[in-house]
């Protein structure tokens, strides 16, 4: 099993927010003990700026920077320049490079213990994403009941199924596949391409993702594994931007990472407030408890 090669891969480009918020998810991975050896792909348009950080993981080949131009971006965002549409492209080039197994990784995420348990759930016909959101028809947000809307004046197919607001939507922070699953990427940027030709809204990548991967594969969450603090960036980055201005190099910033995330993350979920939200985290509360007893109850 050593011999096969497994990937993370990262968009590292853009704004200095963005490659803080990678540096950190980085440091998240790199503190926890990892038995099963992996690389780090980074996909960036801003390689002299962020080399020095990690100039000592390059040269021992933990991590490496792809280099991708303004003009690649543009592409590959497609005819109607969905931002989105780029995690998709980089999936799928991150593929041409003799893996047997890849997790992608949105920037705004934190691992909470070793990802050796990611890369035994992506076998046997299972793929990860991190979390279940909802069956779409049954969404009381306002997005989930426009997206039901649209679903049902619109036909959308893949593998011969019909897309439809009764299939579930997961959060695609994260993404896993194993080597016999890569060929489902294609068509998942082709559903994408058709969901945000006809509506233009930010979460068709992630659609595409959920329907197609629930129809080809069995899906495991990873929620338990990994943190995506998508609603709380604000407050990670009051607390990460001063700290990678003070530590510029990646090795020295994991000496204090640590003690920071451990004071984060219990303020993280705590911030929610969504007591629902946080009953269906219970794996991950009881985790914080245990590993931070003084943080307080997340779930009551």
């Amino acid at each position: 099993m050593n011999s096969e090669k497994r990937v993370f891969v990262f968009q590292s480009y853009g704004p200095d927010e963005i490659q803080v918020q990678v540096k950190a998810s980085v440091l998240s991975l790199l503190s926890l003990e990892q038995k099963v050896p992996f690389q780090i792909l980074l996909y960036t348009d801003r390689e002299e700026a962020i080399a020095p950080f990690y100039r000592n993981l390059i040269l021992e080949g933990r991590i490496l920077l792809q280099r991708i131009s303004a003009e690649q971006i543009q592409h590959w965002r497609g005819p109607t320049q969905f931002v989105h549409r780029v995690k998709l492209e980089i999936i799928l080039d991150s593929l041409k490079k003799d893996i047997s197994k890849f997790i992608y990784l949105d920037g705004d995420t934190f691992f909470l213990k070793s990802a050796d348990v990611l890369w035994d759930r992506i076998q046997d016909g299972t793929s990860v994403l991190h979390t279940r959101e909802n069956i779409i028809s049954q969404g009381k947000d306002l997005l989930s009941k426009k997206m039901t809307k649209f679903l049902k004046r619109n036909r959308f197919e893949s593998f011969g199924r019909l897309l439809s607001p009764e299939f579930e939507m997961w959060n695609a922070g994260v993404i896993g596949l194993s080597q016999e699953q890569f060929y489902l990427m294609e068509p998942i940027l082709h559903l994408s391409d058709s969901l945000h030709t006809q509506y233009q809204k930010h979460v068709m990548e992630q659609l595409a993702v959920s329907f197609v991967l629930q129809i080809q594969t069995r899906l495991q969450a990873v929620d338990d594994v990994i943190y995506h603090y998508w609603d709380g960036k604000d407050e990670v980055l009051k607390k990460i931007i001063p700290f990678f201005e003070k530590h510029q190099d990646a090795y020295e910033a994991l000496k204090d990472w640590k003690s920071l995330q451990e004071t984060l993350l219990p303020q993280l979920v705590k911030s929610r407030g969504d007591r629902n939200y946080l009953k269906s985290l219970n794996p991950l509360a009881r985790f914080l408890k245990k590993k931070f007893p003084s943080a307080p109850d997340l779930v009551r």
